[in-house]
């Protein structure tokens, strides 16, 4: 009875973690018997076996094609159970907009979960990103300071604040 409870469980937890990303029947390009197993065991959430596939789909080996949109998949299954270098790998993708739609909110979110598990790419990424967000804010404030120059002002007012706030 307990063994089932686990069970029950354990399927409880890898629903709510989105397994379900990765559709449990192989895209028909995986031909192997051995690529579907491990297709198989990855879409259950074993986690070396996401490795696996994440990295076969990023090459192009061992029976897998080469396919971005499946590996990142992968990086998202593996994130959500914690692993801090695809949290950190989503968090950049968002930032850059690599493969995926360019979110700094996204972006955020990922590279903060890496970040708090102490991975120092994921907190440079995540300086990154504080410094792009205020460097827009900066030509922003920059932007409507000029609109409400008017054209006699001084040269030195009508640059000075702006070079401050741009740069």
């Amino acid at each position: 009875m307990k063994k089932i409870f686990l069970l029950g469980a354990a399927a409880a937890l890898l629903c709510s973690c989105g397994v379900g990303d990765l559709p449990v029947d192989p895209p028909e390009t995986i031909t192997n018997p051995a690529a579907v197993t491990l297709y198989q065991k990855a879409t259950t959430g074993d986690m070396n076996a996401l490795r696996q596939a994440e990295a076969n789909f990023a090459r192009g080996l061992n029976g897998f094609p080469r396919d971005n949109g499946k590996m990142m998949e992968c990086w998202k299954m593996l994130g959500e159970r914690g692993s801090a270098e695809h949290q950190r790998k989503l968090g950049l993708a968002y930032l850059h907009g690599n493969g995926v739609s360019q979110s700094d909110s996204s972006a955020e979110e990922w590279l903060s979960r890496a970040a708090a598990q102490g991975d120092e790419k994921a907190q440079l990424g995540l300086r990154l990103l504080n410094h792009k967000t205020s460097n827009a804010a900066s030509r922003e404030r920059a932007s409507n300071y000029y609109k409400n120059v008017t054209i006699q002002d001084s040269f030195n007012q009508l640059t000075a604040p702006g070079v401050y706030y741009y740069n």
